[in-house]
Order: structure tokens, then sequence, then C-alpha cells
């Protein structure tokens, strides 16, 4: 029995970071059924140097093929990144996103702004259980950290499919106020 087409997605990604053809493992992304998306996740757990010497290779050679076919990898760093930050910089000028959950945007900006766009970072909590105010607040501020000259994509950090209304409202509107470039 041949192992299901998420399965062999995941060892056809872990063989592109051994040198294994792009080609073959954009065949397995569409066999998969997920031509539109493919989430990679590096461990929460794992500390710097293993991330260093294990995982990032490999997600970065699967980025870097990504790239070369002419795609821009919007990568996705559940729970806090603030540590890996430099170790995430090591990429193309330009040619990806990194999307946050709970990372130090001013610490991302410093060290990702000539690499990549950065976005996100919008506790989840603050949308469930925060006011329109503190939702204002906060997005004012980040857009001030993060925005400052370009480079940030105004979002949330994991999601707001529990969010309140009116807080996504806030944020659309704080996005109106404050996120234009000028």
């Amino acid at each position: 029995m041949s192992p299901d087409p998420h399965t062999q997605l995941a060892h056809h990604l872990h063989a592109l970071g051994m040198g294994c053809p792009l080609k073959e493992t954009v065949e397995a992304i569409e066999t998969a059924g997920l031509r539109d998306g493919v989430k990679i996740i590096i461990g929460g757990g794992q500390v710097n140097d293993k991330i260093r010497e294990y995982a990032w290779p490999t997600l970065k050679a699967v980025m870097l093929g990504l790239i070369e076919e002419g795609c821009i990898p919007v990568m996705f760093g559940e729970g806090s990144y603030s540590q890996r930050l430099k170790i995430i910089a090591d990429l193309p000028k330009g040619k990806c996103i990194w999307w946050f959950d709970q990372t130090d945007m001013r610490r991302a900006k410093e060290i990702l702004d000539d690499v990549c766009c950065i976005a996100g970072n919008v506790p989840t909590a603050l949308m469930t259980a925060g006011t329109p105010d503190e939702v204002t607040a906060y997005y004012r501020e980040l857009i001030e950290v993060a925005g400052k000259d370009g480079g940030f994509v105004l979002t949330n950090g994991c999601g707001v499919d529990h969010a309140k209304a009116e807080n996504v409202k806030a944020m659309i509107e704080a996005g109106r106020e404050y996120g234009v470039y000028r």
C-alpha cells in the first residue's frame, strides 16, 4: 500500500532539501491537491542550534527552489520567532514574506527589513477579548514600528476566526487611518 499524497509530499519536501528536483516536488504538491499553498512548520519547541543544523537547511532549500520557479513563499512563523530571526534572514532580498504570530516586530523589522516583507503579529487574544480601542492602539503602534518605510503587511497573527466583529472593524479602520504610506 502506497502512502497517502500528503505523506508523499512530506517525503518530497524533505528530499528537495537533499537535492531532489523541484519539478518532482511541484508534482507531489499537485498530487496532494495543495497547489494553492503548502504549510511548512518548524517546530516551536526546537532550539535554535537544532533548527540551524537540521530544519533550516531543508526549509531554505525548499524556499530557494520555489523562488527559482518564480514563486514568492509566504512563510508562517507560528509562536515566537524573535530568537530565530537571524537564522531565517539567510535568503535573497525581496523574495519572500514572513508572517508572524508572536514575534517582536521591532526586532523583526531591524533584522529582516533588507531581506523580506513582514506581516502579522496581532495577538488572537486581543482580537477575541480586547476592546476596539485596544485593537486600534495596538495596530497603530504595530504600523508605526513594522510599517516604517514599507515592507509590512497589516494582518492578524494566528487567526481571527473567533474575533469580535467590532475588533475586526477596528483593525480595518486602523489600517485605513494609520497604514497609508505618505
